[in-house]
């Protein structure tokens, strides 16, 4: 009989184990589900470390509301980029987000310090080969107009045919930031369109409006030989 009860007692001992552990797992999960529900930039940065990014895209456009930091949407727009890279897909989600930030009204304050970072990072050699943010971002949604068929060029929040270029580089200063963003973004309309695309460029007077500005940015160097050592 004594060594029945002994029995019975550890039998209810590790069915109580068992329950424990079994709420312990529900209650865990539980928790862990509210957390993700409630805070999806956390959900966003758990499934950023575990590899998962179209999961941490999808937190990240539950993070962004209408009233989204630039710093919040700079996060949104690289994952969508990223997507879009293999999968056309998400282009149309790239060019949205990436306008977004551009128009953003602190985005030149997020951009200035994103620059300086990649500046003081990178060693000086290869700051010849770096683009700041507004570029970058210009570029990106324009590959992603690209990659959904649409040829027009996004210039400081206009959107510019390349049937109009002429219109835009006769009044343009080509000496602006936006005239070297216009030059990236030419770049890749050449790179798809080919042969027809660097015609509508040479007859829209781009290239005219290229040279001014490369006058421009090398006017202020003089003789001098940079030091990149």
């Amino acid at each position: 009989m004594e060594r029945k009860a002994d029995g019975d007692t550890f039998s209810l001992v590790l069915k109580l184990a068992l329950k424990t552990l079994f709420y312990s797992v529900v209650f865990g999960a539980l928790v862990f589900v509210i957390i993700i529900a409630s805070f999806p930039g956390v959900a966003e940065d758990f499934y950023s470390a575990a590899g998962s990014v179209k999961l941490a895209y999808q937190f990240a456009e539950r993070a962004t509301g209408a009233d989204a930091s630039a710093a919040r949407l700079m996060k949104t727009a690289d994952k969508a980029v990223a997507l879009m890279e293999t999968d056309k897909e998400y282009a149309s989600d790239a060019e949205y987000y990436c306008r977004r930030l551009l128009e953003s009204g602190d985005a030149a304050a997020i951009f200035a310090e994103t620059d300086k970072k990649n500046m003081l990072s990178a060693p000086r050699e290869w700051h010849v080969n770096l683009c700041d943010s507004a570029d970058y971002y210009a570029s990106a949604l324009y590959r992603a107009r690209l990659a959904r068929g649409i040829t027009d060029f996004y210039i400081a929040g206009n959107d510019i045919s390349p049937g109009s270029l002429n219109d835009y580089v006769s009044q343009a200063d080509p000496a602006s930031k936006q005239a070297a963003y216009l030059v990236g973004q030419a770049s890749l309309y050449v790179q798809s369109c080919g042969e027809e695309g660097a015609r509508l460029l040479r007859n829209g007077g781009f290239i005219e409006y290229y040279a001014q500005g490369l006058a421009a940015a090398v006017s202020g160097l003089g003789d001098a030989v940079p030091d990149i050592e």
